[in-house]
């Protein structure tokens, strides 16, 4: 199952290496020897030491084989000059590749936590390079590196060998110490030049559209056409707002630890630079809520953002995300907050404003660490409040905020308590006779933002409240795919619930891409010929 390599320099450091091996070889693992010198006089004496020291019958390697022609197991374990493993280390690594079947190569560090750069991307670009001793490579990953000087390259731990692995996704960290007097000799991490220098080449290889630099030794890397994703961690929520379809589902659910990961596993590779908890439910009310967001920080270099009503987070929720918090994760909370007054709040989302006014004080008390922003739906019922609570908010120095109309949520909300033409025509003003109301909107079709159920499947809108246009499924779908998809909806003149929903007008509004007003506006003819944002 595994070869190890043995590439020595001298006698000695081969003595040393083979103590620590011959006894942890079991059936189906071999031993492989490529001295270093190509003296003859050198390789004799190898042959010669081997045979005295192992009762398995090693094979010695030429400088001209090439590995994964001539090696027996699935993997190799290849050790440098004087390296030992400890007592039982091949029997670890044995039983973690069959945890973790489909990982081309597994990499160890000695310690218990590893570095959180260590397996983050951005955009498919590794945010740290590590090199990790000892590895253990596939043969169908030895066999995608450049045949001329492989074994050169295993011998010098070159850094062409870490660029394969991270082009391979970077494999599994095995966070345990497998070699004798190791400190962190091994572990030796690139300079920061050296580092940009590689992810660069790196980029080159994968001829991403991306740029690259350095900002106080830390990698940055900028798409040229970043984009969002909403994630739906669960659709049942604590709150009953009267403008929220909450009763239109059929089916109530959470994400499961292995669709996020998959989800994961996408945004890794694409061109996503923020992660959005929002959708049909309140995403505080999953049970795996902090322990999500930890794998966002350790697999991703991507920006999160949690949408909430507030009443669930209490400081000790506040306190874990401060902690967590970094900068490339960047938390900012968004609290949907629709009036100051009790009664108001508790008739349009029949929760205590006291409650949620309380873990506000908190979270503003934590500002300096997390970002903090405000949501408002005007409607019918609170419209007159908004400009008092807008200055209130300002006063209190919270001027991140962002007011929106209600909207009709695919013509699931009916005309009546919270909106009807008059209040859109208050808002709006006079509109063009030849403009629709309802169709296609900036934000399902623009291709900037991308929608994940907690289903793990892809959606036109995070407010498919009855699962109406599901467009493909993560992991067997990529971005390319849902783009054509989204694009096809829109020549037909979007989908069926896009012509019953009027979020257009709410766009139109505020203007919540305000550099893309114009583009927002223009787009609301049908026969505008193209896809808004192509």
């Amino acid at each position: 199952m595994i070869s190890v390599l043995i590439t020595p320099r001298r006698l000695e450091g081969l003595a040393k290496s083979m103590a620590g091996i011959t006894a942890q070889l079991s059936q189906g693992d071999e031993l492989l020897v490529a001295p270093v010198s190509r003296s003859a006089k050198f390789r004799a004496a190898v042959v010669d030491r081997v045979a005295k020291m192992s009762s398995r019958k090693a094979r010695l390697i030429r400088g001209t084989d090439y590995l994964p022609d001539v090696m027996h197991g699935s993997f190799l374990l290849p050790l440098r000059d004087g390296e030992v493993l400890l007592p039982g280390a091949l029997s670890r690594l044995r039983n973690f590749t069959r945890q973790n079947p489909e990982q081309p190569c597994v990499r160890v560090w000695s310690q218990e936590d590893i570095p959180n750069n260590a397996r983050r991307r951005l955009f498919g670009v590794p945010l740290d390079l590590r090199r990790g001793r000892p590895y253990l490579l596939h043969k169908v990953l030895l066999s995608r590196l450049r045949r001329q000087g492989l074994l050169r390259a295993l011998r010098d731990d070159s850094p062409d060998i870490v660029l394969a692995l991270e082009e391979a996704g970077g494999g599994s960290w095995f966070p345990e110490n497998l070699l004798e007097s190791h400190a962190n000799a091994g572990q030796t991490d690139f300079s920061s030049d050296q580092t940009l220098a590689l992810v660069k080449q790196y980029i080159r290889r994968r001829k991403l559209a991306v740029s690259v630099g350095e900002t106080d030794g830390a990698v940055q890397v900028q798409a040229d056409r970043p984009r969002g994703i909403d994630i739906e961690l669960t659709n049942r929520c604590n709150a009953h707002c009267i403008f929220c379809p909450q009763r239109s589902m059929k089916r109530y659910g959470n994400m499961t630890t292995e669709v996020l990961e998959r989800v994961l596993r996408t945004i890794r590779e694409e061109p996503i630079g923020t992660i959005y908890f929002i959708g049909r439910g309140e995403p505080l009310m999953h049970p795996n809520f902090i322990d999500y967001i930890r794998k966002i920080r350790d697999l991703t270099g991507v920006e999160f953002e949690l949408f909430t009503n507030g009443l669930a987070l209490v400081p000790e929720v506040v306190d874990r995300l401060v902690k967590l918090n970094d900068r490339y994760l960047n938390i900012t909370i968004n609290v949907s907050l629709h009036s100051l007054k009790e009664e108001t709040h508790q008739a349009l989302t029949g929760t205590d404003l006291r409650v949620i006014a309380k873990n506000l004080r908190y979270l503003q008390s934590r500002a300096d660490r997390l970002n903090v922003s405000y949501a408002f739906v005007t409607n019918k019922v609170n419209e007159e409040e908004m400009a008092s609570l807008r200055r209130y908010l300002d006063r209190t120095g919270n001027r991140k905020w962002d007011v929106s109309l209600v909207y009709n949520k695919g013509g699931l909300i009916e005309d009546g308590t919270l909106f009807d033409g008059d209040f859109y025509r208050r808002h709006l003003g006079p509109q063009d006779p030849a403009s629709n109301t309802t169709g296609p909107c900036w934000y399902s079709y623009c291709g900037s933002y991308y929608f994940v159920n907690y289903h793990g499947q892809f959606t036109l809108c995070h407010d498919d409240f009855r699962e109406e246009t599901i467009l493909g499924e993560v992991g067997k779908d990529n971005l390319e795919t849902i783009d054509a998809r989204v694009a096809e909806l829109y020549r037909r003149g979007g989908a069926p619930r896009c012509r019953r929903c009027n979020k257009r007008q709410r766009e139109l509004f505020h203007g919540e891409n305000i550099d893309s007003e114009s583009r927002v506006k223009a787009s609301f003819k049908l026969d505008a010929g193209e896809l808004p944002g192509t």
